[in-house]
Order: C-alpha cells, then sequence, then structure tokens
C-alpha cells in the first residue's frame, strides 16, 4: 500500500526539525577529537564517523528512532510495529557505468528509486571504481555513511555481491549476468530469477524486482 503522502509528509518535517533542534546538543552523537578531524559516535548504532557525515548518518540509519514522542503521549500506549525492509543487493560499479563514464549519479538515483519501492539497498562497488568514478569524493563520503561498502583490495566484487545475496536470499540489481560464476554458484543462486536488470532514464526502471 501507498502511504499517504500528506502523513509521510508531515512525519518527514517533524523529523527534520526534531534532527536540527537535537544534533547541536549531542543527543545522539558524542564527540571526540582525532588528528584535528572532529568524530562523533552514534549512541544508537556505535559507529564513529566525521561531524559532517552525522545528519546524513541519522536519516540513513535511524530515522525511526529519531521520531518524536507525541505530545501527551499515554506511557501504555503501544508503540506500532515498524515492517523491516526487504534487503536487495546493488552492483553498485555495474550501475555507475550505465551510461558509459561511471557516475556517481547513477548509483544514487537507483538507491533512491529502490528505497521508495520499500527495499533496503546494499550497495557494492569494487575497489578500482574510486580511480575512475566522476566524483571520487562523494563516493568516499557515500562509503563512510555506510550507503555503499567497497569490496577490499583486488578481490572481484562479483564475489562479495553473490554471496551477500545467499547470504541475505536477496535478489541483484545488475544488468551483468555473471556468466563467469554461475556454474560455481548454481547450487546456491538461482540466476534466472533473482537478476533485476535495470534501465537508467528520467526514472529508473527495473525488470524482475522480487514481491515484498
Amino acid at each position: 500500500n501507498t502511504p499517504c503522502p500528506h502523513l509521510q509528509s508531515y512525519i518527514n518535517s517533524i523529523l527534520l526539525e526534531h534532527l536540527h533542534n537535537t544534533l547541536p546538543n549531542t543527543i545522539y552523537f558524542q564527540m571526540k577529537q582525532d588528528n584535528q578531524m572532529q568524530y562523533m559516535k552514534c549512541k544508537i548504532c556505535g559507529k564513529s564517523i566525521r561531524k559532517i557525515d552525522a545528519e546524513n548518518h541519522l536519516l540513513a540509519f535511524h530515522s525511526v528512532d529519531m521520531i518524536p514522542d507525541p505530545p501527551n503521549k499515554p506511557k501504555t500506549m503501544v508503540q506500532p510495529k515498524t515492517k523491516s525492509k526487504q534487503p536487495i543487493i546493488v552492483d553498485g560499479t555495474n550501475v555507475a557505468y550505465a551510461t558509459g563514464e561511471p557516475s556517481i549519479s547513477n548509483i544514487k538515483k537507483v538507491r533512491i528509486s529502490l528505497v521508495k519501492l520499500g527495499f533496503q539497498p546494499i550497495i557494492f562497488v569494487s575497489n578500482a571504481l574510486r580511480y575512475k568514478i566522476d566524483q571520487p569524493n562523494e563516493l568516499q563520503r557515500l562509503i563512510n555513511i555506510g550507503w555503499i561498502i567497497e569490496t577490499q583490495g583486488d578481490r572481484d566484487d562479483d564475489l562479495d555481491i553473490i554471496e551477500e545475496a545467499i547470504g541475505k536470499n536477496a535478489s541483484i540489481v545488475s544488468n551483468d549476468r555473471f556468466a563467469q560464476h554461475r556454474e560455481t554458484y548454481a547450487e546456491k543462486f538461482d540466476f534466472n530469477s533473482r537478476l533485476v536488470p535495470f534501465n537508467l532514464q528520467k526514472e529508473v526502471v527495473f525488470e524482475n524486482l522480487p514481491k515484498h
């Protein structure tokens, strides 16, 4: 069911106001100094992140935790259970190259589209992408706040993508057919039914999205 846009807008306005009012008081963070760089330790998940990434971190991972209680809320009120989003793995390197030269905006578009559709995108990129993408600093920022996972060293990012999909029982967003890995993982992952091709137009178009 599509949430009421007016209700969602109201919730977002409360959330942002609450966020901006509480960040200066570090209700959600503990401050620390490290080599002249200010870091903040998130009190919700325990991660240490740069101060400049604090707002993005909270909005990306803890928006539900930060929605304030309504005024005069009865202590016995039962909190509604939030439905966890279905994970979906994204071949970030393949997405970056989808329009030719690798672009960070391609990754952002795909991520935003998947979130709007109710998925939890888990995006992997190769270590080599940072040397070729159009905005390496922005790529690093998204890695720092946890939106993107960079594979280690010379490891084939396809392996991390496939193994994460198997572990999460999730589909993979990619236009790659993973031909070189099909035989190895044939018994654990159904490439024919679990790959989600995409097309980057004005709006991102996905094929074969899993139902949720």
